[in-house]
């Protein structure tokens, strides 16, 4: 499972939930404060984030993510979006 859409399958939330600092509200209390650092950091030196965490499910357990988001450019060098994927580790991380 990867992709925006899938993240919101997994952790139940809304687009509208999501946006904004939003998609911090299912990381698990303990790794809030790292990722989002991470997050702050990628976006000041304008290079990819990748973070693994763990995101509260819609049936109150947990699941290990890994989360990427590379910057996409515009002509003049400022980010424009960024694209990243959400890919659930929680069967490799059992296995």
């Amino acid at each position: 499972m990867t992709g925006f859409r899938a993240r919101l399958t997994l952790t139940g939330q809304s687009r509208e939930e999501y946006q904004g600092y939003g998609w911090l509200a299912v990381v698990h209390p303990e790794d809030q404060e790292r990722v989002r650092r991470g997050w702050q950091a990628a976006r000041v030196i304008k290079q990819t984030y990748e973070v693994e965490m763990r995101v509260s499910l819609p049936d109150g357990g947990w699941a290990t993510t890994l989360s990427r988001a590379v910057p996409m450019f515009d002509a003049q060098g400022q980010v424009r979006e960024w694209i990243g994927t959400t890919t659930d580790l929680s069967a490799t991380k059992r296995a």
